[in-house]
Formats: structure tokens, C-alpha cells, sequence
């Protein structure tokens, strides 16, 4: 503070009285302790407004890395409700398809059977089992029996099948209404964390414009006053 008395006596001149230059040098010191108080203020709150951006960008890369988490989640749920959705058309096309084939079987079937009620409503033939024509008869029905017998083998083999790929229709809707679910409730998540990011931002700037404005009222303060910036022990 030796600078600071030569300053004052070198304004205050040779005029004065002792009680008044004490009294001046008194007032100045109070002056140049409250502006240091003040000084020491506006530091303490800059430090804070400090820690503040200091967590509130942690903060913020935290929310970036859970962000990039859920994105990625999401990115593997479209592959999968994508996979799952064209396994859905492909069996849903199968199933179309053993329907047609069912309803082909059960139409030749049907067309079958009535050829042989239409020949069991015939008149009988008389005659020895040795008679060609009553042997074309039983042939006939022999044959017709066993057409039907493996047609109707076929159609329930169709109906099984058939039966085995609803029923993996049905586990495949299961996992992608669960797949659906998961996207949705990721997709409220990633809202709700790009929201929180949002404002975290928002509040960030404003910590850095207070801490940028008491860093240059500091240096204001500062400047305007040199021995503030001086060591005490000078």
C-alpha cells in the first residue's frame, strides 16, 4: 500500500493539515476496501457460476452418451421390427397359399365323391365276379377309395401345416407388438432426454454470460483501481 499513500500525498499537497490528509487517507482506504470487498464478491460468484457450467456440461455429456445409447437401441429395433414385419408377410403369403391348396384338395375331393355316389345309385349288375364288367365296377370303387384316401391325406397334412404356421404367425405378432412397445416407450425416452439436454443448454449459456459478465466487472474493477491488483505486502 506504499504506492498508494504517495499517490494521496502527492495530491493532497503541502496545504493540508495532518488531521485532514489522515482523515483523506482514511476515507480512501475504506473506499478501496469496499471496492476490494465488492472485487472479492464478484470472484466468489464468479467461481460459482464456474462450478455450475462445469457440472452442467458433465451433465450435458451425460444426456449425450444416454442419448447415443437410445439411438443406437432404436437403430437394432427398426432392423428387428423390419425382420420380424417381412417373416409376418412371408408366413401370412404361406398361409394363403396352403388355404388354396386345402380348398383345391377338398374341391377334387368332393367332385370325386359324387362320381361314386352317382355310380353306388347305378343298378346293381347281375353276374359272376368272373363277369369283366362287374369286375370294372369293383375296380372302379377300389380306385376311388384309394384316390380318396390319399386325398384326404393330403388335405389334412395341408391342414397341419397350415395349423404349425398360424401358429408361428401368432408368435411372431406376439414379438412384434413387444418390439413395438419397447420402440415406443425408447422413443418417449429419447424425447424426454433431448428435452432435458434442451434445457441444460439453455442454462448453461446463461451461467457463461453471468460468469463473462463478472470476469469483466472484475477487470473493470480492477483496472480502475491498480493497487487492488497489487500484493498486500508491497
Amino acid at each position: 500500500m506504499a504506492g498508494f499513500y504517495v499517490i494521496i500525498l502527492g495530491i493532497s499537497g503541502t496545504s493540508w493539515s495532518d488531521d485532514s490528509l489522515e482523515q483523506k487517507i482514511r476515507s480512501e482506504e475504506k473506499k478501496l476496501e469496499q471496492i476490494k470487498k465488492e472485487i472479492e464478491e464478484k470472484k466468489k460468484a464468479s467461481k460459482k457460476t464456474a462450478r455450475q457450467e462445469q457440472s452442467l456440461n458433465a451433465e450435458l455429456k451425460k444426456l449425450e452418451r444416454q442419448l447415443q445409447e437410445q439411438q443406437k437401441k432404436i437403430k437394432t429395433l427398426n432392423l428387428r421390427l423390419r425382420k420380424t414385419s417381412a417373416e409376418m408377410l412371408d408366413i401370412r403369403g404361406g398361409i394363403t397359399r396352403l388355404s388354396s391348396q386345402m380348398d383345391t384338395r377338398r374341391d377334387d375331393l368332393r367332385q370325386i365323391l359324387n362320381r361314386s355316389a352317382v355310380l353306388s345309385s347305378s343298378p346293381p349288375h347281375r353276374g359272376s365276379f368272373t363277369d369283366p364288367k362287374i369286375l370294372e365296377v369293383l375296380s372302379r370303387e377300389v380306385y376311388i377309395r384309394s384316390v380318396v384316401f390319399e386325398g384326404f391325406g393330403t388335405w389334412q397334412r395341408l391342414s397341419s401345416e397350415k395349423e404349425r404356421t398360424e401358429h408361428r404367425l401368432a408368435d411372431l405378432e406376439g414379438t412384434y407388438r413387444g418390439l413395438s412397445k419397447e420402440q415406443s416407450n425408447l422413443l418417449r425416452q429419447k424425447e424426454s432426454v433431448t428435452k432435458a439436454g434442451k434445457q441444460k443448454r439453455t442454462l448453461l449459456s446463461q451461467v457463461q454470460k453471468k460468469k463473462k459478465a463478472y470476469q469483466m466487472e472484475i477487470r473493470e474493477l480492477e483496472s480502475a483501481n491498480p493497487e487492488l491488483a497489487r500484493p498486500l505486502s508491497e
